[in-house]
């Protein structure tokens, strides 16, 4: 691609407009990504108004330039349609509405723009790509979308598409990435041998002179914690030297692979530290799909590992449970918080979301024999762990990491049931996690005002209920913590982590 970004560059400083302007209609992908955008929004700053006005593809590549810096109106856009005549161009349209959409927090509108463009929709040639690679950028953006907006089977099955696209010269990076982040999916949530395949792949296409290469670099590196094996705190430190930023829109898996190694490694308390100081800096403010969601679930699911249900509860908001991550985690609060029927309901429902993702039907599969165990029903237990030992797989050390904290008696009944899906000389502990008291959601309510020292009148006012109601829930709730008192009942839950700080309750 150096002869493109050469030709560019001696027309840009020839002052030769025509020049400049037939190279960015013939090869508008090709030159996008061999000039960097910065120095090609100079260069195209400096060509004549008039002339800009009259190449259609100028039009559009500044819009796309100005992407960053919040995008079109909708009149503009409107305006930018009525000038383009011949269907090629519309197809631009599509691209910029689609990425706009992306860049404002709407990926599960822009996926919708993007899967419909003609060069996304229908089947790719195998021999040759005339569009010198304009369809393998239509079909990049469609697949970065889909993943961010939590359809990773149709990220994992657009990205095998782009693979299948042939190369163009110059823009052979598309293949590194389709390579990248398919092992990116599949490292979280599909295959682990498949994501090994993908990086090896990766690692073999030559590099181009693209500056997308350098965050392809920064991707390549988080795959390779993602996948590390015998060394969890080498991955988590590797993976902490990089930063969001480096992972341009990718940042929510940048977050997910932290999660993942920083579990394993033991070190939740580093990996909650780097995600609030992301927040505080507005990360994932008002998004949707990943973007709106992988934060305030990940800090939901460390709560949960220490114990501490209403923080859990706190964190998650409201999830968005269309994206995987929210609804699995969703899943895990609702069983501590009592409602394990509600989460039984919620699991049976997500096995299209994990239909092909092998560790993804995993997790559903033990969360789900985790809600029959609670609920006591022995025999649906048993025939998911049945499933779960069926596959021949031992479960990873994720699965481990999260179970051991939150439900070791699970893991003892999967040790004694399907031996072989745990590894070879495990040790578990008896009890903890989930195993402390089973509360309702009206439990719960009493037991936070018990906390903040109200009397039973005064819940039996602020819930709206009447104090028999209130002295019921009360007397089942000392039950199940074992206490005497309101005093007594705090603590035991604070101990237990269902409430935060040394709050007493009241006498009644």
């Amino acid at each position: 691609m150096n002869y493109i970004a050469t030709r560019a560059r001696e027309a840009s400083l020839a002052g030769d407009d025509d020049a400049l302007l037939e190279l960015l209609s013939l090869r508008p992908i090709q030159l996008w990504f061999s000039v960097p955008p910065p120095e090609l929004s100079f260069m195209l700053g400096a060509v004549a108004e008039e002339k800009l006005h009259r190449s259609l593809e100028a039009t559009l590549v500044l819009h796309l330039l100005s992407m960053g810096e919040g995008g079109l109106s909708s009149s503009q856009l409107s305006a930018v349609r009525e000038l383009l005549p011949l269907e090629r161009h519309r197809h631009w349209i599509g691209l910029i509405e689609g990425a706009q959409a992306r860049l404002v927090g709407d990926v599960g509108h822009a996926y919708g723009i993007l899967s419909e463009l003609p060069d996304v929709r229908d089947s790719s040639p195998t021999v040759l790509d005339p569009t010198h690679g304009a369809r393998a950028f239509a079909i990049e953006q469609a697949a970065m979308t889909a993943a961010l907006a939590g359809r990773f089977q149709d990220a994992l099955a657009l990205y095998t598409r782009l693979l299948r696209v042939p190369p163009s010269e110059g823009v052979e990076f598309f293949t590194r990435e389709a390579n990248l982040r398919a092992a990116m999916i599949h490292g979280l949530y599909g295959d682990a041998s498949v994501a090994r395949s993908h990086l090896a792949e990766a690692r073999r296409v030559p590099r181009s002179t693209s500056w997308a290469e350098m965050q392809l670099d920064s991707e390549q590196s988080l795959v390779e914690a993602l996948l590390s094996d015998g060394d969890p705190d080498g991955a988590f430190d590797a993976a902490m030297t990089l930063t969001y930023g480096q992972m341009g829109e990718m940042w929510p898996f940048y977050l997910l692979a932290l999660q993942r190694t920083g579990i394993i490694a033991g070190r939740g308390g580093e990996l909650c530290e780097r995600i609030r100081t992301l927040l505080a800096s507005g990360l994932g403010d008002g998004g949707t799909g990943l973007p709106g969601s992988v934060p305030q679930t990940i800090l939901a699911l460390d709560a949960l590992m220490c114990g501490n249900v209403a923080g859990a509860r706190r964190e998650q908001g409201n999830p968005d449970d269309q994206m995987w991550p929210s609804r699995i985690t969703q899943c895990l609060v609702a069983i501590a918080s009592g409602a394990s029927q509600a989460a039984i309901r919620l699991l049976r429902d997500a096995r299209s979301m994990t239909a092909h993702l092998t560790q993804a039907e995993r997790h559903r599969l033990l969360v789900l024999a985790l809600a029959y165990q609670t609920v006591e029903d022995e025999a649906a237990l048993s025939s998911i762990v049945e499933v779960l030992a069926g596959t021949d797989q031992t479960l990873g050390a994720f699965d481990l990491a999260v179970m051991e904290a939150f439900a070791p008696r699970l893991l003892a009944f999967v040790g004694q049931c399907g031996p072989d899906l745990l590894p070879a000389g495990m040790r578990i502990r008896a009890e903890g996690g989930i195993d402390v008291p089973n509360l309702s959601a009206s439990e719960l309510e009493i037991l936070e005002r018990l906390a903040r020292g109200l009397t039973r009148e005064q819940i039996a006012r602020e819930l709206f209920r009447s104090p028999n109601t209130i002295k019921t829930h009360q007397r089942s709730l000392y039950r199940k913590l074992g206490a005497k008192s309101a005093r007594e009942a705090v603590v035991r839950a604070i101990e237990a982590g269902y409430i935060w700080g040394p709050g007493v309750g009241g006498s009644s």
